[in-house]
């Protein structure tokens, strides 16, 4: 009975040091992940009130509109530039009566690199989940709560597909 309980403890020492081994070679392709940045245009900076809303909450963060299909996109990170280089890192959808409501967020990269250090969406998520959140509860507030339904968000690779489509114009 002893050899067979030191038998199963070997047992799942072995297990779990494959399963670490498995991890980190996880952890290096998602280290590995290239990340792409694009040109936007701002189109509303950061503290303006939503068009055609009696909102009175000027948003935290700056509004681009990427390519023709009128994309638009959350820009974190503070500038006060008309165009910048941003970085995706999620997708935030929603549902707003009957229609599927995709917003990109985005940082913006400066000279020395992202202005807000992030590697992918789980930083996100983890470290900034207050302004995560915030834009949560920017948009119930703007649409109204129950207005807005099934919130989700997606991580850094869907949100480079959907950059992608909207600067092909196929939304």
């Amino acid at each position: 009975m002893k050899y067979f309980q030191l038998n199963i403890l070997i047992l799942f020492v072995f297990i779990g040091f494959i399963a670490c081994k498995n991890a980190d070679e996880i952890q290096g392709e998602r280290k590995a992940l290239p990340l792409k940045s694009f040109q936007v245009d701002i189109h509303q900076p950061a503290g303006s009130l939503e068009m055609d809303s009696s909102f009175y909450i000027g948003r935290p963060w700056d509004l681009a509109i990427v390519g023709d299909a009128q994309c638009e996109c959350i820009v974190l990170g503070g500038s006060h530039e008309d165009r910048s280089e941003v970085m995706p890192i999620g997708l935030f959808n929603f549902q707003l009566a009957e229609k599927q409501v995709r917003k990109l967020v985005s940082i913006r990269i400066d000279g020395n690199g992202p202005t807000l250090k992030l590697d992918h969406f789980m930083h996100f998520a983890v470290r900034y989940a207050p302004v995560k959140k915030m834009i949560e509860h920017y948009y119930t507030g703007l649409f109204g709560i129950g207005k807005i339904q099934n919130m989700k968000w997606s991580n850094e690779i869907e949100a480079l597909k959907y950059f992608e489509a909207c600067i092909e114009n196929k939304k």
